[in-house]
């Protein structure tokens, strides 16, 4: 039997998710991962075997079948830092 690294709970539920992955000065999103995740607290753990797999398709020569926009945070303590569209940082307080 497995339990939840985080919190314990036993038998997390294999199921696929969407992890993104920091790749050297680019970052991407892998669909369909086999991971454990905890239906009580909800942690994700990809086992070792799975992340080669991740690497190895990440570092291959094919190119990703389509591209996404994501929004980049910088956590700061006192507010939101935030990449603006030019890719400069401003500093927005309060929540998302």
């Amino acid at each position: 039997m497995s339990f939840c690294r985080k919190c314990g709970w036993p038998e997390p539920q294999h199921r696929e998710v969407k992890e993104v992955f920091g790749c050297g000065e680019r970052f991407v999103m892998v669909e369909r991962v086999p991971a454990s995740v905890c239906k009580v607290c909800g942690d994700v753990t990809i086992s070792d075997e799975v992340m080669d797999r991740v690497r190895e398709l990440v570092r291959g020569a094919a190119s990703p079948p389509r591209e996404v926009l994501i929004e980049a945070f910088t956590f700061v303590w006192d507010g939101v830092q935030v990449l603006g569209e030019d890719g400069t940082e401003r500093n927005r307080t309060g929540g998302p």
